[in-house]
Order: structure tokens, then C-alpha cells, then sequence
């Protein structure tokens, strides 16, 4: 069974706690952390460019039922990990989020956090990786890992562990390079507004559907007005000589025909069901909006229209194409 948690709440709760009992006479004992974490290498020798996994047991030594977070947007802050040297072995990406190099809003992970309940005394095992994302395990030696754990203001952690990380053989290389792309956790469709394949005036809107077709749990972005839609979705329009029909002004204001990856907009963005900070999806789950073709582009020459959507997918950072339609413009 799994549950979703608010950091921010879980935060705000414990913080009052404190302050209640500061606020109730002398200074209470400083209560314990909740969790003891004991992790294990999988593999204590690992090729060099394979996953790192370690197991973890987690014990509640509480009297209360506590969460233990599996997953959320603090993923990258969950492993210290080190070289022989005691230096920490970060991707860019690692060096930007933990140490603010070149950091921009677009780095920070966005979504939910999930949780695995544990009922007081009791015990999990579950297996948890050390993000490739943020260290960079590809060179050959030995690390030292531990598992770190939020806890109110402070950090719970784990014991340590060495791992060795040696040379790929020919064989890993190999398996390694015939492994396909990653591919992307929605499928796009679209439909036309009111089911119509005649549309007089031009005036056409299609309706859009996002699915999560994956096995886990995705964050994606998009907007909430006509404008902002542009920077997560792309129209492609064809006239029956293969041609595109013109532009309107907000279509060229917009990029719409471009593959420029969309810009996040930072803090300051309204927030909304799948607005510019994200919409949660859980597997199976959908998101329906409706962009305006005719917004888009010129119509009003009747003819034979196909249309279709691309929508960029923020997890393989890629762009997911959508069925494809044919409409028709009358008079």
C-alpha cells in the first residue's frame, strides 16, 4: 500500500509540534527519530555504467504509524555518496541541484511524494537506486553510500557501505548499447470538438488527451489559457497538396511549428489543474484540454485539412505525437 505525502505539510506539523511544546513550559526531550535505516549492497562489485542498487530495511521504533518516503522531488538529496578521495562524484545535473551550479528553475523536480506506511515495531525491505542522474558511477574504483532520510528539520541516516565499481566487460557494453530508447510514459489523442469532420468557416478546435500508459507515477507540465498551451503542445496542419496554411499572428507569436523544448515559467506561475507547474498523473490517469486550430492558423480557404498534436513529455524530454485527422473546411 502506498500513500502520497506533502513534505511541506509534514513539515508544518512537526514544526508546531515543537513549537507547542516550547510554549508549554520547560524544554522537552528531544524525541527520536522515528526510523532506523540499515542498507546493504545488491551488488557489492558493479560494471561501471550498470544501476547501483542498495536494499533497504526501515524499522519504526515509534509508538505511531510513520511513512517512509520511496519517492518525490527531493529524490536527489536522498544518497551521499563518495570516491576514495571523500569527493562526491556528481553529473552536472547533481552539481546543479545540490551545489547550484548553473541552476535554473527547469532543474528542480516537480510532482508528488509517495510514501510506505509502517505500523509501530514493524519492518519493510524494498530496493532503491542511487540516481545516475545526480552521480556520476562510471569510473572505476570504490564509493562509500549512505541512505538519507528528511525528518522534520533534520536528516536520518543510514550506516555506510562500500561499493566497487569496476571496468565494463564486452559482453556489458554490448547488452548495454542493444538497449532501446526509453520511452516516453503518455500517449497523445486528439478528436475534434463535437465529433464534426465539416467545419464551415474554419473554425476548427481539437480535443486533447493526455494518458499515462506507464507503470508509474509522471509529473508533466502544461498551461491553462490558449497562449501558454503553445509552449507544451504543437499543432502540425497540412492542406491537401501537402502544403501548410498561413500563420496567424499568435501562432507565429508562439513558436507553434517550432521544436524548441517548453520554458518553465518559475514560481510565479498560476497555479491550476495542469497549469505550467505540472499535472500529477498516476498510472492510467488522463488530462483533457482543447486547443482552437483556427487560434492557430488561417482556415477559411475550404479544403482538406490533416491535423495533428505533438505534446513534449518532460520525463524523456521528447516530443509524443498524436493520432492523426483529416477535417474538412466548407464555405
Amino acid at each position: 500500500m502506498r500513500i502520497a505525502l506533502s513534505l511541506f505539510v509534514a513539515g508544518s506539523i512537526l514544526a508546531g509540534v515543537c513549537t507547542a511544546r516550547a510554549q508549554l513550559g520547560p524544554p522537552a526531550q528531544t524525541v527520536p527519530a522515528p526510523f532506523l535505516l540499515t542498507i546493504r549492497a545488491v551488488d557489492e562489485d558493479v560494471q561501471a555504467g550498470s544501476p547501483l542498487a542498495v536494499e533497504v530495511t526501515v524499522k519504526n521504533n515509534s509508538q505511531r504509524l510513520e511513512a517512509y518516503l520511496t519517492w518525490g522531488p527531493i529524490y536527489y538529496r536522498k544518497f551521499d555518496v563518495r570516491d576514495s578521495a571523500g569527493n562526491r562524484p556528481l553529473t552536472a545535473r547533481g552539481r546543479a541541484l545540490l551545489l547550484g551550479e548553473g541552476l535554473s528553475p527547469s532543474d528542480f523536480p516537480r510532482g508528488s511524494q509517495s510514501g510506505q506506511p509502517i505500523e509501530p515495531g514493524k519492518s519493510i525491505t524494498i530496493k532503491e537506486r542511487v540516481p545516475s542522474d545526480i552521480f556520476d558511477l562510471t569510473k572505476p574504483g570504490a564509493y562509500t553510500i549512505q541512505l538519507l532520510q528528511p525528518w522534520g528539520n533534520e536528516v536520518m541516516k543510514s550506516n555506510t557501505i562500500t561499493v566497487t565499481v569496476v571496468p565494463a566487460d564486452a559482453a556489458h557494453l554490448a547488452a548495454a548499447a542493444a538497449i532501446p530508447p526509453r520511452q516516453p510514459p503518455i500517449a497523445v489523442t486528439i478528436t475534434t470538438v463535437g465529433g464534426l469532420s465539416v467545419f464551415p468557416g474554419g473554425h476548427v478546435a481539437l480535443d486533447v488527451t493526455t494518458k499515462n500508459i506507464s507503470d508509474h507515477f509522471t509529473n508533466q507540465r502544461t498551461a491553462r489559457d490558449k497562449r501558454d498551451l503553445q509552449r507544451f503542445y504543437r499543432v502540425d496542419v497540412q492542406d491537401s497538396q501537402g502544403g501548410t496554411p498561413p500563420e496567424t499572428d499568435l501562432g507565429r507569436q508562439a513558436g507553434n511549428r517550432g521544436d524548441v523544448p517548453p520554458r518553465f515559467l518559475g514560481p510565479n506561475a498560476v497555479h491550476g489543474r495542469e497549469d505550467v507547474r505540472g499535472g500529477s498523473y498516476m498510472p492510467g490517469d488522463e488530462r483533457r484540454v482543447v486547443i482552437t486550430v483556427s487560434d492557430l492558423y488561417d482556415l477559411s480557404k475550404p479544403g482538406q485539412y490533416t491535423l495533428q498534436v505533438r505534446r513534449w513529455d518532460d520525463e524523456t524530454k521528447t516530443w509524443v505525437k498524436s493520432n492523426q485527422l483529416t477535417v474538412t473546411v466548407t464555405q
